[in-house]
């Protein structure tokens, strides 16, 4: 336990010490712009006890609180300092390297999950703002994979289940939803594991699962409330929540909003000024009140006239091929970047996946559950690299996990030596090409339609 904890504080200590070098030393990306902007104006008007307003000054619902909370209770310790938040998700990132460390140990082993603690503290998605994640940010991707990371490796460790655990659960899942709407899914899927983990409680089971949605519907009942005070209008998660919807949809298929007689920019600017549904009801000649129910008439009608034409093999792919894009865009120069972690990461995971099936792993197999779910949440929402951020935690534990599974393969020092040079070489390769991103992109856009 002594040698474990010391390895643990190394890792804790070296991850901080990487990540506040990064927030430090990186002189882009200062100044909040677009969402960080709209997090942070949010984050004064909570300090000035206005509650969370949008950029014009109006009261709003859709932007989602706990991160907003999050930046107000630093800037009033702090002051209105992006350094001091960037420290603290600094402390936060290097808190998910524990975790990572802690769930891989509990699904594989000690020796994978050494190796994906240290993977975890140079990985370069988690610490610089160059790529599409890290301390950095005025956004929520870390305080989001903070407690998505917390929740798996808390319901990894959980052999017998309590009335404590589900309720517990269901708080953090309500943090989590209330950071990203979109993480919705999280809690029905964690439902789904216990169902088939602790299926031989019987009707036991049934009462725990009970007890989870209650105290779900009790945890965010306070957030459902204030938007009802806002809008007197019920709403789940989000006032504006079909105007949300229907922008998204606009982002996915361009060409819907001819159709629809719909400016997708304006929509977009009307929904961030809480004015969404005006747009709506001006725009169509109608009520605002009717403005929910005449989006999914339209919206529903077209689809259902030409669903081929928008959801196909085509729009699949393109979106699959955005999510697990092998590049992403540099800040710095504004060029396509080979991710060479990723790329060297990548088949290493699909091995360790592999070998969770074949091993029933069903711990494992809930981590996948959660990558699928969110990767298609995202092909019907919004598509870009940065979401696949979360994921990427997972696959550094798959990756771990799968490294050690196909070193196993070989039972001799002479083919142990020679697994360990080839995947010392692939990964030069992926330095090289990185490197050489222009040529590479180039390569990968051929091989990839």
């Amino acid at each position: 336990m002594k040698r474990e904890n010391k390895f643990l504080l190394m890792i804790f200590i070296s991850a901080l010490i990487i990540r506040i070098g990064a927030v430090l030393f990186y002189a882009g990306y200062l100044n909040p712009a677009k969402d960080a902007l709209f997090y942070d104006r949010a984050a004064l008007s909570i300090l000035r006890g206005e509650g969370i307003r949008d950029l014009s000054g109006n009261t709003t619902a859709i932007l989602p609180p706990v991160y907003p909370i999050f930046l107000s209770l630093i800037f009033a310790l702090f002051g209105h300092d992006y350094t001091a938040v960037r420290l603290v998700q600094s402390v936060l990132s290097a808190m998910i390297c524990i975790f990572i460390y802690l769930t891989t140990k509990t699904i594989f082993s000690e020796k994978a999950a050494r190796l994906a603690a240290v993977v975890s503290v140079v990985y370069p998605a988690f610490i610089f703002f160059s790529y599409y994640g890290g301390p950095g940010f005025i956004l929520t991707e870390t305080i989001f994979i903070f407690f998505l990371s917390g929740l798996a490796t808390y319901i990894s460790h959980i052999e017998t289940l309590k009335f404590s655990h589900c309720a517990a659960i269901a708080l953090f899942s309500v943090l989590l939803i209330l950071t990203r709407f979109g993480a919705v899914y999280f809690p029905i899927l964690a439902a789904f594991y216990f169902f088939i983990k602790f299926k031989n409680y019987g009707r036991r089971l049934v009462k725990y699962l009970l007890v989870f949605f209650f105290s779900l519907c009790l945890a965010i009942l306070p957030w459902t409330i204030r938007n009802y005070q806002i809008s007197r209008e019920f709403s789940f998660l989000l006032h504006d929540e079909s105007t949300s919807s229907l922008q998204s949809l606009l982002e996915l298929f361009p060409e819907l909003g001819k159709k629809l007689e719909v400016d997708s920019d304006e929509l977009s600017s009307a929904i961030h000024r809480g004015k969404g549904f005006a747009y709506l009801s001006e725009k169509w000649g109608i009520d605002k009140k009717a403005v929910s129910v005449e989006i999914r008439k339209r919206v529903g009608l077209e689809l259902k006239s030409n669903f081929g034409k928008y959801v196909n093999a085509k729009f699949l792919l393109k979106g699959m091929k955005i999510f697990w894009s092998p590049y992403y865009i540099s800040l710095i120069d504004g060029k396509l970047k080979l991710n060479f972690s990723f790329v060297f990461i990548l088949p290493f995971a699909m091995a360790g996946i592999f070998y969770a099936f074949l091993k029933r792993n069903i711990k494992a197999v809930f981590l996948v559950t959660l990558i699928a779910a969110l990767n298609f949440m995202h092909l019907f929402t919004v598509l870009c690299e940065r979401y696949r951020l979360p994921i990427e935690q997972w696959l550094i534990i798959f990756g771990a996990a799968g490294f050690f599974v196909l070193e196993g393969i070989f039972t001799t020092k002479r083919k142990i030596c020679i697994f360990y040079s080839v995947s010392a070489l692939y990964f030069a390769l992926n330095l090289v090409a990185y490197f050489n991103s222009d040529y590479t992109v180039g390569v990968l856009n051929n091989l990839i339609p």
